[in-house]
């Protein structure tokens, strides 16, 4: 077991530092340093099916989770969430591939759910389904599955996608504080919007968030028995831009009567927020964008720890795959926060440090001189770079 340990650290390293499909691991593997100080972690692409499947097996899932969420924590007891998903368009065939529909893209995919710390931002848990299992089904489940390893959620930032009279109602019977969108072909957001819509654009209700101009009015209101309070906003710029498009298409048609057009450009431009809190206006906006950090470490997840494409043949190894990107984006987030300040991320100054090359005598490993770029990414992150390493090679 310890064997296998080295070696899916080997992957593990492989998939930070350089990325990539799995069968050149063993070329990097062979010119990395980690042929040095782990001369076991071979790993050969014929392996790295067995090394996965150890790592997506759930009792090895059921020990990490509990070690590394107390370790993010530090003590804090109570997190506030976000909570979103992405899909993962695969072939695989297996059961949880399946057909969904999004933003009128037809694909054969796995949904990937993330919650992460609305504080540090960091990743808690991934889940994955079938593609055809929709958003709105998987909230308490994520919940309850962060309660199990200990988190206890006190406050929940979710997209429109999760709004449903169920996930509302459980949020308020467990204590979850809670923020999110409306669609807007919802009854009540309509209703709201027909109430609103005059008098909006009032200097009262004005404010800036990130250089653009909103109008917001707050509406208190009874959700499902429940007090919430709706924030029904206009962005400025969004309407006249709609107004534009939606009256360019059917200004010279004429098959409208005035009064629906007048009513329908009304309410171009606007959206609706819905939370349990009763805030600011001009902090409501602030507050909600924060799910912004999700599709940050969306990004991340894709990008540099080789999310996609999915190359694994089965339920078992598909699992270590999960797994294995979970990590490395961790890693990434990590080395990120403590590059924060130079002008360098994490992939940058992995590529970087790559051209620090070495020559590996019988004894001794000698270090090329460093660069500037080199020594300022040591300097920030307080480390001092050798000239020679000793070695029992």
């Amino acid at each position: 077991m310890i064997d296998i340990g080295i070696k899916i650290l080997g992957i593990y390293v492989y998939k930070v530092l350089r990325g990539g499909a799995n069968c050149y691991a063993s070329d990097w593997w062979a010119g990395s340093f980690m042929r040095v100080i782990c001369p076991n972690a071979k790993v050969g692409s014929q392996r790295i099916s067995e090394f996965l499947k150890v790592l997506g097996n759930e009792s090895v899932q059921r020990q990490f989770f509990p070690k590394y969420l107390a370790k993010i924590s530090e003590g804090q007891k109570n997190h506030g969430i976000l909570v979103d998903s992405t899909g993962m368009p695969n072939d695989i065939k297996f059961h949880l591939t399946a057909v969904n529909s999004h933003n009128g893209v037809v694909s054969n995919e796995t949904r990937l759910i993330l919650a992460i710390d609305r504080i540090t931002c960091l990743p808690l848990l991934y889940r994955y389904n079938a593609g055809n299992i929709v958003d709105v089904t998987t909230l308490k489940s994520t919940i309850l599955e962060l309660q199990a390893y200990g988190v206890n959620v006190d406050f929940s930032i979710v997209d429109a996608g999760y709004y449903s009279a169920r996930n509302i109602r459980d949020m308020y019977n467990d204590c979850i504080r809670f923020i999110t969108r409306m669609k807007p072909n919802l009854k009540l957001y309509k209703e709201l919007v027909a109430a609103n819509v005059d008098g909006l654009e009032s200097r009262s209700n004005a404010v800036f968030y990130r250089d653009r101009l909103l109008y917001i009015k707050r509406v208190p209101l009874d959700l499902f028995g429940y007090q919430a309070y709706a924030y029904v906003a206009i962005d400025h710029q969004r309407r006249y831009g709609e107004s534009y498009s939606y009256l360019k298409k059917v200004i010279n048609k004429g098959n409208l009567p005035y009064e629906e057009i007048d009513r329908k450009v009304k309410s171009k431009g606007m959206f609706i927020l819905l939370s349990s809190e009763c805030v600011e206006i001009s902090e409501v906006l602030p507050l909600y964008y924060m799910r912004q950090s999700i599709e940050q470490v969306f990004d991340l997840y894709k990008n540099n720890a080789d999310l996609l494409p999915l190359r694994t043949h089965g339920e078992d190894t598909f699992r270590g795959h999960l797994m294995l990107s979970f990590l490395s984006t961790i890693a990434y987030m990590l080395v990120n926060q403590l590059l924060d300040g130079l002008n360098f991320c994490a992939e940058g100054a992995f590529r970087i440090l790559h051209n620090l090359k070495c020559k590996v005598f019988d004894d001794r490993i000698l270090v090329k001189e460093a660069t500037k770029k080199d020594n300022d990414i040591a300097k920030h992150l307080g480390i001092e770079l050798p000239f020679e390493l000793h070695s029992n090679l």
